[in-house]
C-alpha cells in the first residue's frame, strides 16, 4: 500500500507550476500516495496548478505560522525573503499533521520541495 504524503512546495517568483512538477517527477519513485500539497501564503498562483494536477487540495500557511515549526534544515535566506526560516519542510509537517518527513528539503529550478507522511 502507498504512503500517504504531503509534498511541501516552496519556490522563487521566477520558479513554474511545471518547475515543481518537474522537481517531484525527479524525486516520486518511491511507493508514495501525495494527499494534499502545501506552501507559503500568496504562492497559491504557482502551487494551485500543482495540486490540481495530483488530484489533491492546497494548504497554504502564513509565515508566522511556519516559523513556528522546528525543521531539520532551517535557512537564514528563506527567513530573509519570506519572514519564515523554513517553507517546504514546515508546509509539509503542518499539513501532515506533525508527520515525519521522509524526504528533507531538496532545491532545483528554483523550487524546494520535501516530503512528509500523514498522520492518521
Amino acid at each position: 500500500m502507498p504512503e500517504r504524503v504531503v509534498l511541501g512546495l516552496g519556490m522563487t517568483s521566477s520558479a513554474t507550476s511545471g518547475d515543481c512538477l518537474a522537481v517531484f517527477d525527479e524525486l516520486s519513485s518511491r511507493d508514495w500516495a501525495v494527499v494534499a500539497v502545501s506552501t507559503l501564503e500568496g504562492k497559491e498562483p504557482q502551487a494551485q496548478p500543482v495540486a490540481d494536477a495530483l488530484g489533491v487540495p492546497l494548504h497554504v500557511w502564513s509565515a508566522e505560522r511556519l516559523s513556528r515549526v522546528n525543521v531539520p534544515h532551517p535557512s537564514d535566506r528563506a527567513r530573509a525573503e519570506t519572514g519564515t526560516s523554513s517553507v517546504a519542510e514546515a508546509a509539509a509537517i503542518l499539513a501532515s499533521g506533525g508527520g515525519e518527513l521522509i524526504q528533507g528539503k531538496t532545491s532545483s529550478r528554483g523550487v524546494t520541495l520535501a516530503v512528509a507522511c500523514v498522520v492518521d
